[in-house]
């Protein structure tokens, strides 16, 4: 008997751990995206930017040499996109293109940003700001973390318009029920643009990152 309830316990305890191991496995899940974009930040603006400091046994000079490999591999022409290389700060200008879908019409957002990399011994950070999202239809703006107000999206619908000779059909469908139908669409479009965006700021200073690691044991032959 005593051997059947010590058997019993033993399966209780170890179903016990299962569920456990499977409850912490769970929590790690939820929280991985958090942690994966916890370098998105907002500004007093409320635009987004990216900032991390990475940690790494290399000297100054050896993070900016790597540094410096990657933007000449990744960037088209770096000579022109490269406004500030110093010994201890490199600021360039880059661009990346996320897909825009409407009613089954792709057309791609160019995200243009500042990428700056401050360089020390043992460590560097990467900085990615002043976002701003353009489109062939014109309507620059700044990358904020929440969708522009109805007002705010009127202004912006005749500027646009203006540059499209669109005007007075812009402002046919702003009297109508249907203004309100192309504002919804739009704030649901950004929210999809926006984690879009996201990701690739992330993957940026990731794959920076990754091009700095993979040089951390240089060859001498």
């Amino acid at each position: 008997m005593f051997a059947l309830q010590a058997h019993s316990l033993k399966l209780l305890l170890s179903f016990i751990t299962k569920i456990t191991i499977m409850k912490r496995v769970l929590i790690i899940l939820i929280i991985l995206p958090l942690v994966s974009f916890s370098q998105i930040q907002v500004d007093e603006n409320n635009n987004i930017f990216f900032e991390q400091v990475y940690e790494i046994n290399l000297s100054k000079e050896e993070i900016k040499s790597n540094v410096n490999e990657w933007m000449a591999t990744n960037f088209n022409d770096a000579n022109n996109v490269i406004k500030m290389n110093t010994s201890d700060k490199i600021i360039a200008k880059g661009l990346f293109l996320i897909p825009n879908v409407y009613k089954g019409y792709t057309s791609n957002l160019e995200i243009h940003y500042d990428l700056i990399t401050d360089f020390k011994e043992d460590r560097y950070k990467v900085l990615i700001q002043n976002l701003e999202i353009t489109n062939i239809y014109g309507g620059d703006m700044p990358i904020s973390k929440d969708f522009m107000s109805m007002d705010e999206y009127k202004l912006y619908s005749l500027k646009v318009a203006n540059k499209m000779s669109t005007t007075k059909a812009m402002k046919k469908i702003m009297e109508s029920d249907k203004y309100l139908e192309l504002y919804n669409q739009s704030k649901e479009m950004y929210s999809k643009n926006l984690q879009d965006i996201e990701i690739r700021l992330v993957g940026i200073a990731g794959d920076i990152n990754k091009t700095v690691h993979s040089n951390l044991e240089k060859s001498d032959w």
